[in-house]
Protein backbone atom coordinates (compact mmCIF):
# COMPACT_ATOMS: atom_id res chain seq x y z
CA UNK A 1 0.00 0.00 0.00
CA UNK A 2 1.19 3.32 -0.61
CA UNK A 3 2.68 5.51 2.03
CA UNK A 4 1.77 8.90 0.65
CA UNK A 5 -1.79 9.91 -0.81
CA UNK A 6 -5.72 10.70 -0.58
CA UNK A 7 -8.23 8.59 -2.32
CA UNK A 8 -12.33 8.92 -2.44
CA UNK A 9 -13.77 6.46 -0.47
CA UNK A 10 -17.29 7.16 -0.98
CA UNK A 11 -19.78 10.11 -1.71
CA UNK A 12 -23.98 10.81 -2.19
CA UNK A 13 -23.44 13.53 -4.83
CA UNK A 14 -24.84 11.96 -7.95
CA UNK A 15 -28.11 11.67 -6.68
CA UNK A 16 -28.14 14.70 -5.68
CA UNK A 17 -27.96 16.82 -8.99
CA UNK A 18 -31.20 18.92 -10.13
CA UNK A 19 -33.07 22.34 -9.60
CA UNK A 20 -33.58 23.82 -6.03
CA UNK A 21 -36.11 26.52 -5.38
CA UNK A 22 -34.18 30.21 -4.77
CA UNK A 23 -34.49 30.35 -0.82
CA UNK A 24 -35.79 26.85 -0.35
CA UNK A 25 -34.04 24.48 -1.30
CA UNK A 26 -31.20 22.36 0.67
CA UNK A 27 -28.73 20.40 -0.89
CA UNK A 28 -26.95 18.24 1.44
CA UNK A 29 -23.38 16.66 -0.03
CA UNK A 30 -20.98 14.27 1.13
CA UNK A 31 -17.62 12.93 0.48
CA UNK A 32 -15.35 10.42 2.31
CA UNK A 33 -11.46 10.33 1.65
CA UNK A 34 -9.13 8.30 3.04
CA UNK A 35 -4.98 9.38 3.11
CA UNK A 36 -1.65 9.17 4.56
CA UNK A 37 -0.06 9.50 6.39
CA UNK A 38 -2.16 12.44 7.80
CA UNK A 39 -6.09 13.26 7.48
CA UNK A 40 -6.72 14.87 4.40
CA UNK A 41 -7.79 18.64 3.82
CA UNK A 42 -11.33 18.24 1.95
CA UNK A 43 -12.62 21.59 0.49
CA UNK A 44 -15.94 22.08 -1.91
CA UNK A 45 -15.76 23.97 -5.02
CA UNK A 46 -17.92 25.30 -7.41
CA UNK A 47 -18.02 25.92 -11.35
CA UNK A 48 -20.22 28.49 -12.23
CA UNK A 49 -22.19 28.40 -15.34
CA UNK A 50 -20.09 29.62 -18.67
CA UNK A 51 -17.12 29.40 -17.19
CA UNK A 52 -14.01 27.17 -16.34
CA UNK A 53 -12.60 28.15 -13.19
CA UNK A 54 -13.19 25.72 -10.01
CA UNK A 55 -13.83 28.22 -6.87
CA UNK A 56 -13.84 27.21 -2.94
CA UNK A 57 -17.30 28.43 -1.23
CA UNK A 58 -18.72 28.74 1.58
CA UNK A 59 -21.21 25.79 3.21
CA UNK A 60 -24.31 27.24 4.60
CA UNK A 61 -23.31 24.62 7.32
CA UNK A 62 -20.18 22.22 7.31
CA UNK A 63 -19.16 19.32 9.34
CA UNK A 64 -16.68 17.09 9.60
CA UNK A 65 -15.72 13.45 11.07
CA UNK A 66 -11.99 12.02 10.90
CA UNK A 67 -11.55 8.61 12.10
CA UNK A 68 -7.52 7.70 12.35
CA UNK A 69 -6.38 4.36 11.98
CA UNK A 70 -3.02 2.55 12.32
CA UNK A 71 -2.71 2.16 8.42
CA UNK A 72 -4.92 4.93 7.24
CA UNK A 73 -6.82 8.12 7.82
CA UNK A 74 -10.50 8.66 7.23
CA UNK A 75 -12.38 11.99 6.87
CA UNK A 76 -15.98 12.29 6.00
CA UNK A 77 -17.23 15.87 4.57
CA UNK A 78 -20.82 16.87 4.82
CA UNK A 79 -21.65 19.40 3.20
CA UNK A 80 -25.36 22.02 3.66
CA UNK A 81 -25.69 24.74 0.98
CA UNK A 82 -28.53 26.58 0.88
CA UNK A 83 -29.93 27.69 -2.36
CA UNK A 84 -30.22 31.89 -1.83
CA UNK A 85 -29.11 33.29 -5.34
CA UNK A 86 -29.31 32.47 -8.34
CA UNK A 87 -25.71 32.56 -9.08
CA UNK A 88 -24.99 29.37 -7.27
CA UNK A 89 -26.12 26.97 -10.22
CA UNK A 90 -23.62 25.21 -11.91
CA UNK A 91 -20.71 22.63 -10.86
CA UNK A 92 -20.00 21.45 -7.87
CA UNK A 93 -17.71 18.88 -6.53
CA UNK A 94 -15.42 17.98 -3.09
CA UNK A 95 -11.56 17.49 -3.11
CA UNK A 96 -9.10 16.72 -0.78
CA UNK A 97 -4.93 16.76 -0.27
CA UNK A 98 -2.77 15.97 2.27
CA UNK A 99 -0.55 18.42 4.23
CA UNK A 100 2.07 17.81 1.81
CA UNK A 101 3.81 21.30 1.61
CA UNK A 102 4.43 20.53 -1.86
CA UNK A 103 1.41 19.20 -3.02
CA UNK A 104 1.14 17.29 -6.74
CA UNK A 105 -1.47 15.68 -8.03
CA UNK A 106 -0.79 12.51 -7.03
CA UNK A 107 -1.65 14.09 -3.22
CA UNK A 108 -5.45 15.14 -4.24
CA UNK A 109 -8.06 13.15 -4.95
CA UNK A 110 -11.73 14.53 -5.79
CA UNK A 111 -15.14 13.72 -5.97
CA UNK A 112 -17.68 13.45 -9.34
CA UNK A 113 -18.93 16.58 -10.63
CA UNK A 114 -23.06 17.25 -10.56
CA UNK A 115 -25.01 20.03 -11.55
CA UNK A 116 -27.41 21.81 -10.10
CA UNK A 117 -29.53 24.82 -10.99
CA UNK A 118 -31.07 27.46 -8.57
CA UNK A 119 -35.00 28.72 -10.22
CA UNK A 120 -37.02 31.23 -9.36
CA UNK A 121 -37.56 35.04 -9.37
CA UNK A 122 -34.83 37.01 -7.49
CA UNK A 123 -35.76 40.39 -8.11
CA UNK A 124 -37.41 43.16 -10.19
CA UNK A 125 -36.34 46.39 -9.83
CA UNK A 126 -37.19 50.17 -11.83
CA UNK A 127 -34.02 50.89 -13.48
CA UNK A 128 -35.53 54.26 -15.05
CA UNK A 129 -39.06 55.77 -15.80
CA UNK A 130 -40.52 58.79 -17.89
CA UNK A 131 -43.70 59.38 -17.48
CA UNK A 132 -45.22 62.76 -18.34
CA UNK A 133 -49.05 63.51 -19.11
CA UNK A 134 -49.99 63.24 -22.85
CA UNK A 135 -46.04 62.62 -23.52
CA UNK A 136 -44.09 59.56 -24.82
CA UNK A 137 -43.11 57.90 -21.67
CA UNK A 138 -41.29 54.49 -21.24
CA UNK A 139 -40.32 52.76 -17.91
CA UNK A 140 -37.16 50.36 -17.63
CA UNK A 141 -37.01 47.21 -15.26
CA UNK A 142 -34.55 44.61 -14.21
CA UNK A 143 -35.64 41.28 -13.83
CA UNK A 144 -33.53 38.62 -12.34
CA UNK A 145 -34.88 34.70 -12.43
CA UNK A 146 -34.19 31.74 -13.64
CA UNK A 147 -34.73 29.87 -16.10
CA UNK A 148 -35.18 33.24 -18.38
CA UNK A 149 -38.62 34.89 -17.51
CA UNK A 150 -41.54 35.87 -19.50
CA UNK A 151 -42.74 39.65 -18.13
CA UNK A 152 -46.14 40.84 -18.58
CA UNK A 153 -47.30 44.29 -18.25
CA UNK A 154 -50.39 44.83 -16.69
CA UNK A 155 -52.50 48.15 -17.15
CA UNK A 156 -55.89 48.79 -16.81
CA UNK A 157 -56.52 48.14 -20.14
CA UNK A 158 -54.84 45.29 -21.07
CA UNK A 159 -51.87 43.02 -21.32
CA UNK A 160 -48.85 43.46 -23.08
CA UNK A 161 -45.62 41.32 -23.68
CA UNK A 162 -42.50 41.55 -25.98
CA UNK A 163 -44.93 39.60 -28.38
CA UNK A 164 -47.92 41.45 -28.33
CA UNK A 165 -48.81 45.66 -27.95
CA UNK A 166 -51.50 47.73 -28.07
CA UNK A 167 -51.87 51.12 -30.19
CA UNK A 168 -50.64 53.02 -26.85
CA UNK A 169 -47.98 50.17 -25.30
CA UNK A 170 -45.48 48.69 -27.10
CA UNK A 171 -42.84 46.65 -25.23
CA UNK A 172 -39.15 45.58 -26.17
CA UNK A 173 -37.60 42.47 -26.98
CA UNK A 174 -36.39 41.02 -23.10
CA UNK A 175 -32.46 40.90 -23.65
CA UNK A 176 -29.78 40.38 -21.08
CA UNK A 177 -28.67 43.05 -18.93
CA UNK A 178 -24.98 44.20 -19.21
CA UNK A 179 -21.97 45.96 -16.95
CA UNK A 180 -18.54 47.75 -17.74
CA UNK A 181 -16.10 47.07 -15.30
CA UNK A 182 -14.63 49.98 -16.92
CA UNK A 183 -15.77 52.74 -18.61
CA UNK A 184 -14.36 51.97 -21.62
CA UNK A 185 -14.03 48.70 -21.60
CA UNK A 186 -16.36 45.90 -22.91
CA UNK A 187 -19.28 44.96 -21.57
CA UNK A 188 -20.24 41.64 -19.70
CA UNK A 189 -23.49 39.70 -19.50
CA UNK A 190 -24.81 39.93 -15.87
CA UNK A 191 -26.28 36.64 -15.22
CA UNK A 192 -29.82 35.27 -15.00
CA UNK A 193 -30.76 39.47 -15.19
CA UNK A 194 -32.73 40.64 -17.92
CA UNK A 195 -33.82 44.01 -19.20
CA UNK A 196 -37.56 45.03 -20.33
CA UNK A 197 -38.77 47.58 -21.25
CA UNK A 198 -42.23 49.22 -22.02
CA UNK A 199 -43.04 52.32 -24.36
CA UNK A 200 -46.46 54.62 -23.80
CA UNK A 201 -47.68 57.15 -26.08
CA UNK A 202 -49.70 59.76 -24.77
CA UNK A 203 -49.23 58.51 -20.81
CA UNK A 204 -52.30 59.12 -18.60
CA UNK A 205 -52.44 59.33 -15.22
CA UNK A 206 -53.64 55.71 -14.83
CA UNK A 207 -49.90 54.97 -16.44
CA UNK A 208 -47.94 55.03 -12.46
CA UNK A 209 -50.46 52.02 -11.79
CA UNK A 210 -48.68 50.01 -14.39
CA UNK A 211 -47.34 46.78 -12.49
CA UNK A 212 -45.79 43.95 -14.10
CA UNK A 213 -45.97 40.03 -13.83
CA UNK A 214 -42.80 37.43 -14.18
CA UNK A 215 -43.87 34.13 -15.15
CA UNK A 216 -41.21 31.16 -14.71
CA UNK A 217 -41.72 27.39 -15.81
CA UNK A 218 -41.81 27.53 -12.05
CA UNK A 219 -42.97 30.45 -10.90
CA UNK A 220 -45.37 33.52 -10.95
CA UNK A 221 -45.52 36.85 -9.28
CA UNK A 222 -46.92 39.97 -9.92
CA UNK A 223 -45.00 43.63 -8.66
CA UNK A 224 -45.98 46.71 -7.84
CA UNK A 225 -43.53 49.74 -9.68
CA UNK A 226 -43.37 52.49 -8.06
CA UNK A 227 -44.18 55.09 -10.23
CA UNK A 228 -45.29 58.59 -10.94
CA UNK A 229 -47.19 60.45 -13.75
CA UNK A 230 -45.59 64.30 -13.72
CA UNK A 231 -48.47 66.70 -14.47
CA UNK A 232 -51.01 63.94 -12.66
CA UNK A 233 -53.03 64.73 -9.26
CA UNK A 234 -53.63 61.31 -8.97
CA UNK A 235 -52.75 59.20 -6.14
CA UNK A 236 -54.38 55.29 -5.61
CA UNK A 237 -53.64 51.67 -7.31
CA UNK A 238 -56.21 51.49 -10.12
CA UNK A 239 -58.42 49.11 -10.70
CA UNK A 240 -57.77 45.70 -8.96
CA UNK A 241 -60.88 43.93 -10.70
CA UNK A 242 -59.78 45.02 -14.19
CA UNK A 243 -56.23 43.62 -13.46
CA UNK A 244 -57.57 40.53 -12.01
CA UNK A 245 -59.87 40.08 -15.26
CA UNK A 246 -56.90 40.86 -17.29
CA UNK A 247 -54.93 38.05 -16.09
CA UNK A 248 -57.18 35.30 -16.15
CA UNK A 249 -56.01 35.71 -19.95
CA UNK A 250 -52.50 34.28 -18.94
CA UNK A 251 -54.28 31.26 -16.97
CA UNK A 252 -56.20 30.18 -19.48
Amino acid sequence: MPTCGTWLISENNSGIAGAYELNKGIVNMTCEFSSLPEPAIVSWVHKAVNTNSWKTFPCSTKNEEKICGSSEHRVISRCVLRATDLNMSGSYRCQASNNNPIVTENHKAYGSEFDISVVGISSVKVINYTLKQKQLGNIIIEVCANPKPEVYWLSSESIVTSHTGTDRLIVAHLHHQKTRLDASGPASVVPYCYLSELYIRNVEPDDQDIKVLVKTENSMEIRHLSLRVSGSSKFGFGSIFQILGLLMLIMI
